[in-house]
């Protein structure tokens, strides 16, 4: 990954930015990237890489991660990329919705075994249900 981080750097040379406010751009961390750039920690931060593609729709995914092709795609490809990078978006805030839904879902379970007596561990539902239908006789 540090030859994809290498390609980071040349980007931001590309567009005449800092480190600072290129960051600030992708919405990235400063004092992750400057880790990163010091050789502290390694780059293997995928958000990094991700953010950098959402943001700057015309480098090529290919050439960041690979190493392979030009750096600036063609219309058509940022096109496409466009498309997909927002279809990917939807498809994350809609994972974050399942989540919350999840979540409360969980909770209206556990309300509902503690206020349902048949759920406590010292209670057996057919032992209850035999007793109801002797009672039910007499």
């Amino acid at each position: 990954m540090k030859e994809a981080f290498q390609r980071i750097i040349e980007i931001i040379e590309y567009y005449k930015l800092n480190p600072n406010s290129f960051c600030e751009k992708i919405g990235f961390g400063y004092t992750t990237f400057m880790n990163y750039n010091s050789g502290i920690r390694s780059p293997n931060n995928a958000d990094l890489y991700f953010k950098t593609l959402s943001t700057f729709v015309d480098i090529s995914a290919e050439w960041l991660i690979r190493g392979e092709g030009d750096m600036i795609k063609s219309y058509k490809e940022a096109n496409q990329d466009i498309k997909l990078i927002n279809l990917l978006e939807k498809m994350q805030e809609k994972m974050v919705n399942l989540a919350e839904e999840n979540g409360s879902l969980k909770e209206k379970i556990e309300t509902m075994r503690k206020k349902n007596p048949y759920t406590q561990p010292s209670i057996r539902p057919s032992v209850v249900a035999d007793n109801e239908t002797e009672e039910s006789k007499q």
